[in-house]
């Protein structure tokens, strides 16, 4: 009778838990990620540098020639000079030592008067950096074969899964460091890089000076934790473009923006690669300025551009200069979005009471718009004339037209 009883008594239960009605709670929200960012000492001078990438691999392009241009790139507000590989390689453009300088590019001795002449201007320069192929003939194959993943084809890979090669080729960016004063390296192929390496680097180089670390990786969050100052913006670009091609709209812009900033650490940055030789069209002159003046650091690859345009890059690249709220990462100001426009982007950038505001066409088409609240007087970077605009007053933008305006504003 006992076991009746209980056997009765679940079968209730059972049936209890079956009528009961579904829960109308809703689910909590995710909690924001959380980042261990190891606290880098990043050099005052990179919070909001300009870059300029000199291709050594061009036969034109030489150390001297290069040095004949900073003067003029220096006066147009480019802080920062990277060269690409300058160590020995192969015919195959692949790497034959770390720490030898490659004749074709010059002797050591003018890699480091060029290092010098661009300190005495004030500016800095940074190495690229390529793993892991290397040169079949590389210096370590005969002394260290163990480091080498064996395969058919050349390129031969470095195993850096091998402790003392990670050793070895920290001290190999060292050397750089000391004997010629460079102050950071642009890494490429750094997806395949094992994350240990860029844990152990980073503070590594620091025990010689604060350096500057970018990454042609693009959404890696543990890049910027651990290593890295600045990825490259290959999705946000691409987004910018689809954008400008009418396959996006600016509000799809805006989501892929905030998502960007939840999915990465508040001291993330990015660049911008900007190679076009000339600026024909109106669309052109957008996405330059653009590049200027959304998060991120430019990295000019085309000293031609400049030389058709100085005063046109001279603007953007002062007023990146001068308006803190134009910083890189935690020294600027995030975008924030004060209009809700399928082809017109709009958005401020504030830091330390400075401010941006950026108004953008991004179509082929007149737009008109209303703010719905006022801005206040500020200075028109390519006019230099105040300019107001106020809460429902209709504003109207001729195709691919920019309105920047700035507090404190720059007079060339």
């Amino acid at each position: 009778m006992k076991g009746k009883m209980i056997l009765w008594s679940l079968i209730l239960v059972c049936l209890a838990c079956k009528s009961d009605p579904p829960s109308t709670e809703t689910a909590l929200p995710e909690s924001p990620k959380t980042f261990q960012v190891y606290s880098k000492k990043t050099p005052h001078w990179a919070k909001n540098m300009t870059l300029m990438r000199v291709d050594l691999n061009d036969p034109e392009v030489t150390l001297a020639s290069t040095i004949s241009n900073l003067e003029d790139w220096h006066r147009l507000g480019i802080s920062t000079i990277i060269l690409t590989p300058v160590y020995a390689i192969d015919e195959e453009g692949q790497v034959v030592d770390f720490t030898k300088v490659n004749p074709n590019v010059g002797t050591f001795e003018e890699l480091l008067d060029f290092t010098r002449t661009v300190r005495r201007k004030r500016m800095r320069t940074v190495l690229e950096w390529k793993l892991p192929l290397v040169s079949v003939d590389h210096v370590w194959r005969s002394s260290n074969p163990d480091w080498f993943i064996e395969e058919d084809s050349a390129p031969t890979r470095l195993d850096l899964k091998k402790e003392n090669l990670r050793s070895t080729l920290i001290e190999s960016m060292k050397f750089w460091l000391r004997a010629v004063d460079v102050d950071g390296f642009s890494c490429l192929n750094s997806k395949e890089i094992p994350n240990v390496f860029w844990q152990d680097l980073r503070p590594a180089l620091e025990t010689i000076r604060p350096v500057i670390m970018l990454a042609d990786s693009d959404g890696i969050a543990q890049h910027h934790e651990i290593c890295f100052d600045a990825t490259k913006a290959s999705s946000f670009d691409g987004m910018l473009d689809r954008i400008l091609d009418q396959e996006k709209t600016v509000l799809d812009f805006q989501e892929f923006y905030q998502h960007e900033l939840a999915s990465q650490p508040s001291t993330y940055y990015t660049y911008h690669v900007y190679s076009p030789t000339t600026l024909v069209e109106d669309r052109d002159k957008l996405i330059a300025s653009l590049t200027f003046l959304m998060d991120g650091a430019t990295v000019l690859e085309s000293s031609e551009i400049l030389q058709n345009n100085p005063k046109f890059f001279q603007r953007l690249i002062m007023l990146r200069t001068h308006n803190r709220s134009l910083g890189h990462g935690a020294d600027g100001g995030r975008m924030k979005f004060i209009l809700e426009h399928p082809r017109v982007l709009a958005f401020t950038r504030v830091h330390e009471g400075q401010t941006a505001i950026v108004i953008a066409n991004c179509s082929g088409e007149a737009q008109s718009f209303t703010l719905t609240e006022s801005l206040r007087t500020m200075s028109d970077l390519f006019t230099g004339k105040d300019v107001r605009i106020l809460q429902d007053q209709e504003v109207s933008l001729a195709p691919w037209q920019i309105i920047v305006l700035a507090n404190p504003g720059i007079q060339i």
